[in-house]
């Protein structure tokens, strides 16, 4: 996020095998993998709050934490990353928030 903008168009599986083989087992609906490819790079893109979140739900073992811990949090930071618990969105204060992206 720190990185200056470019116009530098990326093909997800040559340029990060790694990344895309690992998106294709959590997101397996290439549209759906599409769609948040996009969403991320609008982030990228446009420095600003998206005000939508990808929710993941899948088997055990299908890569959804290393998703999240090694790629989401690097690209990310790590401070604005964080694994909650239903019970702490049902809250009214979330202290888990004070350190969440401001783009605005």
């Amino acid at each position: 996020m720190r990185m200056e903008k470019t116009d530098q168009e990326l093909v997800p599986d040559h340029e990060f095998p790694s990344i895309w083989y690992l998106l294709s087992n959590v997101i397996p609906v290439e549209a759906e993998r599409t769609h948040f490819i996009n969403w991320i790079a609008t982030i990228f893109n446009t420095r600003k709050k998206m005000r939508t979140s990808f929710v993941f739900k899948g088997v055990q073992g299908a890569g959804k934490n290393v998703l999240f811990q090694h790629v989401i949090a690097s690209l990310l930071g790590r401070a604005q990353c964080r694994v909650v618990k239903n019970e702490d969105l049902i809250e009214r204060f979330n202290p888990w928030m004070r350190r969440a992206f401001s783009f605005m």
